[in-house]
């Protein structure tokens, strides 16, 4: 099964239901699934895992991970929380530039206020970006000593994707060419493009294009930062790119983008 790149447009995405068949993808988040009752097997990166009841696997981002429930459905219920790196804190490049050996907390092992935090995600409605930090920040503080974690760098070198992605979700704020990466990773540009245009299904610039525009939408929802210096932060040479690009993702530009959100929180 061919993965995907999913595009996450919000900070943060939570749900809960018992059943769930997902194909392989992959987005610049942290996704962490608890499964109340029940079992779903999860492929994260390359291995296999039954996750059980009172269990909890994370996904890092940019790994390539499915699911597929097991147990029967009056007999499954799960909670799936989806959160931006940047609601992690001092956590951030931690879940940028490693990622865990072995991703499953066991029921035995998760702290009761990780358990809380995540059932508290699910619970609040509010759109409280500063309530969700501290949550997911919360459930991280626990979490985090109960994982072996290993550098993204270590990763095997035949896994050219996982580098590549890893690499751009550090770096999508700079100039990214092909031939940069071509250079960076010993690869033909051919090879680079192919990982987005096969291995993801999408193209290459589409992708970067998508990553930048995701963190402009955050910095003129979070911040007071002037329209001008959001887009050079996010990677565009002038303003007027930057306007067309947000305008073909969002069907607005990012000053209109900005007084939409200012009078939807009013």
């Amino acid at each position: 099964m061919v993965p995907f790149y999913e595009q996450k447009k919000e900070l943060l995405q939570t749900g809960t239901g018992n059943h769930m068949e997902f194909p392989l993808h992959l987005h610049l988040a942290l996704e962490l699934l608890y499964v109340i009752e029940g079992e779903i097997n999860a492929k994260i990166g390359s291995s296999e895992y039954s996750v059980h009841s009172g269990e909890l696997a994370l996904m890092f981002p940019n790994t390539v991970h499915d699911y597929s429930t097991v147990s029967k459905r009056e007999d499954t219920e799960f909670i799936m929380v989806i959160a931006s790196p940047l609601l992690a804190g001092d956590f951030k490049n931690t879940l940028l530039c490693a990622h865990p050996v072995y991703p499953i907390i066991s029921s035995n092992a998760i702290h009761q206020d990780a358990v809380y935090a995540i059932k508290a995600l699910l619970a609040d409605k509010s759109g409280n970006n500063e309530l969700s930090k501290l949550f997911i920040q919360l459930i991280l503080t626990r979490v985090m000593p109960h994982l072996k974690l290993e550098s993204n760098q270590n990763l095997s070198p035949h896994d050219l994707t996982a580098q590549v992605i890893s690499y751009i979700s550090e770096h999508f704020s700079e100039p990214l060419s092909l031939e940069i990466l071509s250079k960076k990773f010993g690869a033909s540009r051919y090879q680079i493009s192919r990982i987005f245009s096969k291995t993801i299904d999408v193209k290459y610039y589409d992708y970067i294009n998508t990553l930048r525009i995701n963190y402009a939408k955050s910095l003129l929802q979070n911040t007071d930062q002037d329209i001008l210096s959001i887009g050079f932060d996010c990677g565009f040479e002038n303003q007027q790119t930057f306007n067309r690009v947000f305008k073909v993702h969002c069907n607005v530009s990012p000053k209109r983008y900005r007084k939409i959100i200012d009078n939807t929180l009013k």
